[in-house]
């Protein structure tokens, strides 16, 4: 197979791939689990056969630029690596701490009656791994009552009173129904955008 003419960055390349092949990427790793052929070793012909068969349709330049990126050996290329990197999506936002109430003060000065005595009252102190950035800042609430007692946050997040555990059992609930991960990133859109079908 001959280098590419027009030359993607692998990183760009399998971000185009990820959104091109959308879901269909379930059908073909299925197919690879029982293929016959060689996966780590397809050659040109057999590659495009493949990838024809699970709807895969990508272009000349994608196409040489997949041998260039996925070779496994003269003239042929890894399709199992290929996938896999398809599905190692690690884009997102690093999870954050938010240790003092200096990163929930409000910022205008006309607003800060509105900070709770410029002092956390809920101990992030005691936040044993960070918060996916997606989910935003945590409440700030004041201990009060039996909300106020601290108690074990779900998901080993650390310590803090009822709204706080509440907060992180709703967000970790929501991440768990749309399958986004602890840096934001969800799974494969449903259907082939950039064919067009939907």
């Amino acid at each position: 197979m001959p280098t590419a003419g027009i030359i993607i960055k692998k990183d760009e390349f399998i971000k185009r791939m990820r959104v091109r092949i959308g879901e269909n990427i379930y059908g073909a790793i299925d197919a690879l689990n029982h293929s016959e052929v060689d996966v780590n070793k397809m050659d040109a012909i057999s590659c495009n056969a493949f990838l024809s068969a699970c709807a895969i349709k990508i272009n000349k330049t994608e196409f040489e630029n997949l041998f260039d990126h996925f070779a496994s050996a003269a003239e042929h290329v890894d399709l199992s690596a290929f996938f896999a990197a398809l599905e190692d999506d690690s884009g997102g936002d690093e999870p954050v701490f938010y240790i003092t109430s200096t990163t929930l003060a409000p910022q205008n000065t006309n607003t800060a009656h509105l900070a709770l005595s410029g002092t956390t009252h809920i101990g992030f102190d005691a936040q044993f791994k960070p918060f996916p950035k997606h989910w935003g800042a945590p409440p700030n609430t004041q201990l009060k009552g039996h909300n106020g007692i601290m108690r074990p946050l779900p998901g080993g997040y650390g310590k803090g009173n009822a709204p706080m555990a509440k907060w992180v059992k709703m967000k970790m609930e929501a991440d768990s129904i749309s399958k986004t991960t602890v840096k934001g990133v969800k799974p494969y859109p449903f259907g082939n955008y950039s064919l067009g079908a939907h």
